[in-house]
């Protein structure tokens, strides 16, 4: 059924009618399990619809309302979940620290989009000019070596080591996927399904 709510969002119908997708509300029966409520608007009707999403890893919830939803198993969401992570630290003098933070985020910007806060994976206090070394991120591996490169670019010594792993996939039966809701709403779960629960 989830298919089919994806379908009906991406046909000609709801973009030509000025389709909405609205989040009614999310529920919250446990700690690792949501329940979101959603109305589908196509210009003609309204539908409503419930999304199970089972073992949730993360979630971020940016507007109630969207013209898209997509489900995928390979995006930037996921990586805190599937991929290595890794840690950058830096050692010597940087000459222009806030450029250097600026460029970062810029680069951040460049590898993940706006799917996450700098303060995420950037660790604030580089901008400081007393610091000499210390952690200049944290998180997954594709960012971090990008990172990198921003480091080499400002000609800055600088070290990459291995991060905390979580594995997402112990005692779960399905990789992790996420629904993305337009530009920056998102839900990281093992299972998601949905079903029509009526009509207006």
């Amino acid at each position: 059924m989830l298919f089919d709510l994806v379908k009906r969002v991406h046909s000609d119908t709801f973009s030509a009618g000025d389709g909405r997708l609205l989040l009614d509300r999310i529920e919250w029966p446990d700690a690792h399990t949501a329940k979101l409520s959603v109305r589908h608007h196509d210009g003609e009707s309204v539908e409503s619809w419930q999304l199970h999403c089972a073992r949730v890893l993360s979630y971020h919830i940016a507007d109630s309302s969207s013209q898209s939803i997509t489900l995928t198993f390979d995006h930037p969401v996921l990586w805190p979940h599937k991929v290595a992570q890794s840690e950058l630290y830096f050692s010597g003098n940087v000459a222009d620290p806030l450029k250097l933070y600026g460029t970062l985020i810029e680069a951040q910007r460049e590898v993940v989009g706006s799917w996450f806060p700098v303060e995420r994976f950037i660790n604030p206090n580089i901008t400081q000019i007393e610091m000499s070394s210390g952690q200049v991120a944290a998180g997954p591996s594709p960012l971090i070596e990008r990172f990198r490169e921003v480091l080499d670019q400002f000609q800055v010594a600088n070290q990459i080591l291995p991060g905390s792993f979580v594995n997402a996939f112990i005692g779960a039966s399905h990789e992790p996927r996420a629904i993305l809701f337009g530009g920056n709403s998102y839900v990281v779960a093992h299972n998601v399904e949905a079903e029509q629960s009526g009509g207006d």
